[in-house]
């Protein structure tokens, strides 16, 4: 079974988000606790964000340093790049489908765990994926917080790292009404 966790990135004043896919193999729940623990933090009350400010906190560069090696040892990326930042729920959805047929991925059972806020209400997210065929091999984990779910951590983490955990191809997720061309490649 894998363990697919989604995060994004917004970049507005560039005019784009990041969604990406950590995937692991296995539940990384206990190891990513090991990972706080071994650094001094308690999982249970200190929530980790790559946006906070490390300049002065060596425990929290060597928790940041710990989480990159464990992703770029355990775990693949799948990433997508979607203009502006309010169709990231659906663009998540479509970089899920392609990802899906990666061997890596396929004919296999997954848990799908999403960030908050990518979708309106969990409602929302589950009408578009209910009754899907493509999505039958997914239980979907939809408005989940790091503090509870510790495998979202290591999704908050792909920007740092996406050039050492191994990659499925990069899809591009623009909506279709922006008409532009597609791109491919790996990150």
């Amino acid at each position: 079974m894998a363990y697919l966790y989604l995060d994004d990135s917004k970049h507005q004043s560039f005019g784009f988000s990041l969604a990406a896919f950590v995937m692991c193999d296995a539940d990384p729940t206990h190891e990513v606790e090991l990972i706080f623990r071994r650094r001094g933090f308690d999982p249970n009350t200190f929530e980790f964000k790559s946006s906070a400010r490390m300049k002065d906190d060596i425990n929290l560069q060597k928790l940041r340093s710990a989480l990159k090696t464990y992703i770029g040892r355990r775990c693949k990326i799948a990433v997508c790049v979607v203009d502006g930042d309010k169709r990231l729920g659906p663009a998540a959805l479509r970089l899920l489908d392609r990802a899906l047929a990666h061997p890596y991925l396929a004919r296999r059972q997954h848990q799908v765990f999403f960030d908050e806020g990518l979708f309106p209400s969990t409602e929302a997210a589950e009408n578009l994926v209910q009754d899907t065929e493509k999505f039958k091999s997914c239980e979907f984990h939809f408005e989940q917080d790091s503090r509870r779910v510790l495998g979202m951590v290591l999704s908050d983490k792909f920007e740092p790292v996406s050039a050492r955990a191994g990659t499925l191809p990069l899809i591009s997720c623009k909506d279709r009404a922006t008409r532009r061309e597609p791109w491919r490649g790996s990150v």
